[in-house]
């Protein structure tokens, strides 16, 4: 299996921002960068040990685009309330 998942590891590696496993063992984890969420479920599905792991999946945005996207929102709602 460790060669099945070298093979996944260089298939996807591209779409890997990070990639780790935990100093003190039992398994790591990785920032992937993919169109959809079809495409990382496909990433998943191919994964050699999916079946025999826990997959935790959290979307994260920039952070400078994050903080422009609430800024906009919090003028946006205060204006709606009537104020600033």
């Amino acid at each position: 299996m460790l060669g099945a998942f070298k093979e996944w590891r260089a298939r996807y590696k591209d779409r890997m921002d990070a990639f780790y496993f935990w100093a003190a063992g039992g398994g790591g984890g990785g920032i992937v960068n993919v169109d959809d969420a079809a495409e990382l479920q496909r990433m998943m599905l191919e994964f050699p040990f999916s079946l025999h792991s826990q997959i935790e999946a959290t979307p994260i945005v920039d952070g400078d685009v994050a903080l422009e996207q609430f800024q906009q929102f919090m003028q946006q709602l205060m204006a709606s309330m009537g104020g600033g």
